[in-house]
């Protein structure tokens, strides 16, 4: 993961997206198609790092999160504004999708 990605659980979570741009990547560690959309994610970490809150959430260890907020499978990309969910994009998507959707919510 990138440097700039901030691993949370079910504890840290709440205290980490209250204010502002939050991406959060929802994957689980032995999931392939989470392990290949990681390189995606740290591209689009390396563009918007000085705009965007980034976050990574592993399902197995945070289920609760997960069903919190209705994600069905992995990988999935939460956005958030100020604690508010604004976009839920599930699988993986060419990497326009991503930042669209994170330019419109900037």
């Amino acid at each position: 993961m990138n440097e700039n990605m901030i691993e949370a659980d079910s504890f840290d979570f709440y205290d980490r997206i209250t204010s502002g741009p939050v991406f959060v990547f929802f994957y689980h560690y032995l999931d392939r198609l989470s392990r290949m959309m990681e390189q995606l994610v740290d591209e689009i970490v390396d563009e918007y790092a000085d705009q965007v809150c980034f976050i990574a959430v592993d399902v197995e260890q945070s289920p609760d999160l997960a069903a919190e907020y209705e994600i069905g499978s992995v990988p999935a990309v939460l956005l958030l504004l100020d604690g508010q969910p604004e976009q839920l994009i599930e699988g993986i998507n060419p990497q326009d999708v991503y930042t669209g959707a994170l330019d419109d919510l900037l």
